[in-house]
């Protein structure tokens, strides 16, 4: 072998060990930490959402995989609408203490439609927005950017219309999701009138066997793409749980969900 050949298969061994590395380099600065928006549901606030979801995410958070931003809604609730809102049969129904929070002004109001023959609520397609607004104006600019967004009842129409008009989102997880059965919301842009019009991101959807809107999550779920979204039951109602055996799981498919999501966002 000739110097000239002997250099040059040499020049090749390093340039091939190095290039390896680098490519790998490439591919570890490429699996980002995804930035998630959590938005808790009416009446609640940031502190009892981030006490609810917190167990779920929280080795994904220490291993850098995830980090998770809980703003606050930015509409108050009265005392007197609190208490309107408790006075009702209202016993699958937990509200924290003080202060109460919502992302939508319907909900401030009380125009809630709590019936159990049609469980839902009548959020407006304008108060969605409203609350779009707010997100994009407020928070996005001092947590943001996100790749995902993490939402629990009412909340779910905001993380889906979010969804909708920010293609930056890459994910959704909604705990018991709740559509709005107003006409705004039903007969609009909202709802996907057909496959194509559904959102084509990775979602997750974790809803009760006894909640009294899981309809209503069954519909959220429809608005995403069918072969990236998933669903999840457990054995409780309208809440995110907090017994071990639901928790695991729970803890287990969102770490599952997560690693594709990761998988899908490290191709980009």
């Amino acid at each position: 072998m000739s110097i000239k050949q002997a250099f040059t298969q040499r020049h090749k061994m390093y340039w091939n060990r190095y290039a390896r590395t680098a490519i790998e380099a490439g591919r570890v600065l490429r699996h980002i930490m995804l930035n998630f928006l959590c938005l808790h549901a009416a009446f609640g606030n940031p502190k009892v959402f981030e006490d609810k979801i917190g167990p779920f995410f929280s080795e994904l958070e220490e291993q850098g995989k995830v980090k998770l931003h809980y703003p606050c809604g930015p509409y108050e609730m009265s005392l007197e609408c609190v208490n309107r809102i408790k006075g009702r049969d209202t016993s699958m129904w937990i509200f924290p203490d003080p202060p109460n929070y919502c992302w939508t002004n319907d909900a401030n109001v009380d125009v809630h439609n709590f019936g159990v023959a049609q469980p839902g609520l009548r959020v407006t397609a304008a108060a969605v927005d409203d609350a779009i607004e707010y997100i994009t104006e407020h928070i996005i600019p001092t947590m943001g950017p996100f790749d995902g967004v993490v939402a629990y009842s009412e909340s779910g129409m905001v993380a889906t219309r979010l969804a909708q008009k920010h293609k930056s989102i890459k994910c959704a997880v909604i705990f018991c999701g709740v559509a709005s059965t107003d006409k705004s919301m039903t007969e609009s842009d909202f709802a996907p009138k057909n496959d194509a019009e559904r959102i084509p991101i990775h979602s997750l959807h974790i809803y009760g066997l006894k909640d009294m809107f899981k309809e209503s999550a069954v519909i959220m779920h429809s608005y995403y793409a069918q072969d990236k979204a998933r669903m999840l039951q457990h054995s409780k109602g309208h809440t995110v749980p907090s017994d071990p055996r639901n928790q695991q799981k729970i803890r287990k498919c969102v770490a599952d969900f997560l690693t594709a999501v990761q998988f899908d966002v490290d191709r980009m």
